[in-house]
C-alpha cells in the first residue's frame, strides 16, 4: 500500500498536478528500487513444472489508473525519469496524437496564414514558442492597423517582426516575431520547390522537431508518428493528385470519415514498463501490478443532474413552482438519481476487480491522502459499525479505495497505527471465513512521503 499524501480532487486540475507527479513518482521509484535490489518472480518461460525464480525486469510491472491520458502522460514522464522503458496505452489515434496536430497546423499556415485558428496554433507550440500571454500582448499592441481596424493574426506577427518598439530593449515578443516570420517565409520558399513529404521532412530537420519529440514522454511512438506522416505524404503523392492544398484536404476528408492508421508503437510491452487504465488491462496479467489513484473522487456528476433520463423508466425531472419561486426534487427524479448512482458504483466496482486480479505475484494499491493515520482509522471503525463491508451503505463511496479500504484494516491495532506514522512498514494479514472455508491473506502496508 503506497501513499503519496495530498487529497485528491475530482478531475486533473493546476492545483492538483504536484499531488499525482508525486504519487508517480513514488511509484516509479519504487519500481526502480525492486529492480536495483533484484526482487524475485516466478521464470514464466520455463515450460517443465519445476519452479524457477529470476531478477525482476521492467516488463514484469505494470501501472494500472482508472483515469486516461493526463494520468497515463504523467507516470509514463516519472518512469522516463527513473530511466525506466514505458509502453504507455493512450488510445488517442494518429491525428490526435500531439505531434501530429502541431505539424498539420503549422502546415496548414504555409497553405493558408490567414486561417486565425491554425496560425495561432502554430505560435503556441514549439515552432513558435509563443505562451498565453504572448498572443494577448500581440493582440493588444499589433492587432489594429493605422486605420483602427483589426488584423488578422499572421498580419499582427508579421507587423510585429519589423516592429522598431523596444528594439534597444530587445524586445522578447519582437523577437519571437521575428523568429517565426522568418521559419515562415522559408518554409514558405520551400513550399514551392518541394514535393510535400519532402516539405515535412525539411520541416522536422529546420525545426529539430524529431528530436523534440524525441524528449517527451513515449518519445520513440511520438517519432514514429512524425515518419508515419511523411509515408501517407508520398503515397498520397503517388496518385493524381499533388501539392500541399490538396494533401491537407485530403487529410481532412480522412478525419471526417474517421479513418485512421493507430499511432505508432514506441518500446514494446514485453520489456517495458506498462502503463494504461484499468478498463484495457481486462484480460492481461502481469508478475507485479501497481493499481494507482485509487483515492480520485469517483464521478457522480450525472446522478445529480437536474434532468434524469432513463431507458426503462423514461425522463423525471425537477418540479418547478412559479407562484413560489421554487423548485424540488420529484419522488421519480430521486429514484432515478439514485438507480444511475447505484449503476456507476457497480461499474466502478467491476472496474476495481479487473484492476486487483491482474497481479500474477504481487499486487500494490497506491493512493494519495492528506492524513494517512486519521484515513486508516476511519476505514477501520467504518466495520466496527457495520461489522461487515457488505453492509456498508455504498452510497458513501467516494472512491475506489472505498470498495477495500475498510476490509483492509479492520484488523490493524493501535500499536500498528504507532508503528505506521513513525515511518515503519508493517505486515499484517485478512482472515475471513466462508462457511466452513477459512481465508488468510497477507499484506504489508507503509505510508509513503
Amino acid at each position: 500500500f503506497g501513499n503519496a499524501f495530498e487529497e485528491p480532487e475530482e478531475s486533473i486540475e493546476e492545483g492538483e498536478t504536484n499531488e499525482l507527479e508525486r504519487e508517480a513518482l513514488t511509484v516509479a521509484k519504487t519500481i526502480r528500487r525492486m529492480i536495483s535490489e533484484g526482487f524475485m518472480v516466478s521464470d514464466s518461460s520455463k515450460k517443465n513444472s519445476e519452479l524457477k525464480m529470476r531478477p525482476v525486469q521492467p516488463g514484469d510491472f505494470a501501472v494500472l489508473t482508472r483515469n486516461g491520458k493526463k494520468v497515463t502522460e504523467a507516470f509514463v514522464k516519472a518512469l522516463n525519469k527513473m530511466s525506466l522503458p514505458t509502453f504507455a496505452e493512450t488510445g488517442t489515434g494518429f491525428f490526435n496524437a500531439v505531434e501530429i496536430r502541431k505539424t498539420l497546423s503549422f502546415l496548414s499556415v504555409l497553405d493558408n496564414p490567414y486561417d486565425d485558428i491554425a496560425f495561432a496554433a502554430a505560435l503556441y507550440s514549439p515552432f513558435g514558442g509563443f505562451n498565453v500571454s504572448d498572443l494577448a500582448e500581440i493582440r493588444m499592441r499589433f492587432g489594429k492597423n493605422d486605420e483602427g481596424k483589426s488584423r488578422m493574426l499572421y498580419e499582427a506577427v508579421k507587423e510585429a517582426a519589423v516592429s522598431k518598439e523596444n528594439e534597444k530593449e530587445k524586445d522578447p515578443l519582437t523577437a519571437k516575431a521575428r523568429d517565426f516570420a522568418e521559419l515562415l517565409d522559408h518554409m514558405r520558399e520551400l513550399n514551392e520547390m518541394l514535393s510535400v513529404h519532402e516539405l515535412i521532412e525539411a520541416f522536422y530537420e529546420k525545426t529539430g522537431y524529431r528530436d523534440t519529440v524525441t524528449e517527451m514522454p513515449n518519445g520513440e511512438a511520438r517519432r514514429g508518428n512524425l515518419e508515419i506522416l511523411i509515408s501517407l505524404a508520398e503515397k498520397y503523392e503517388k496518385s493524381s493528385f499533388a501539392g500541399l492544398h490538396d494533401f491537407l484536404r485530403y487529410i481532412e476528408r480522412l478525419k471526417e470519415k474517421e479513418s485512421d492508421f493507430g499511432e505508432a508503437e514506441g518500446e514494446t510491452s514485453e520489456d517495458s514498463v506498462v502503463v494504461t487504465t484499468m478498463h484495457r488491462s481486462k484480460g492481461l496479467e502481469f508478475p507485479i501490478v501497481f493499481a494507482c489513484r485509487l483515492s480520485t473522487q469517483m464521478n457522480l456528476k450525472d446522478a445529480q443532474a437536474a434532468l434524469m433520463m432513463d431507458r426503462e423508466m423514461g425522463l423525471a425531472s425537477n418540479l418547478v413552482d412559479r407562484k413560489k419561486r421554487i423548485k424540488k426534487k420529484t419522488l421519480k427524479q430521486i429514484y432515478l438519481q439514485q438507480r444511475s448512482e447505484q449503476k456507476t458504483l457497480a461499474e466502478e466496482e467491476r472496474v476495481l476487480y479487473v484492476a486487483l486480479t491482474r497481479a500474477k505475484e504481487k499486487l500494490f494499491l497506491v493512493a494519495s491522502v492528506k492524513d494517512p493515520v486519521e484515513t486508516v482509522k476511519a476505514y477501520r471503525n467504518s466495520l466496527l459499525v457495520n461489522e461487515s463491508p457488505i453492509l456498508s451503505d455504498l452510497r458513501k463511496y467516494k472512491c475506489l479505495f472505498d470498495f477495500v479500504g475498510p476490509t483492509l484494516f479492520s484488523d490493524l491495532s493501535d500499536s500498528d497505527l504507532e508503528r505506521l506514522e513513525s515511518g515503519e512498514k508493517i505486515k499484517t494479514s485478512i482472515t475471513r471465513h466462508a462457511g466452513e472455508e477459512v481465508y488468510t491473506s497477507e499484506f504489508g502496508l507503509s505510508f509513503c512521503a
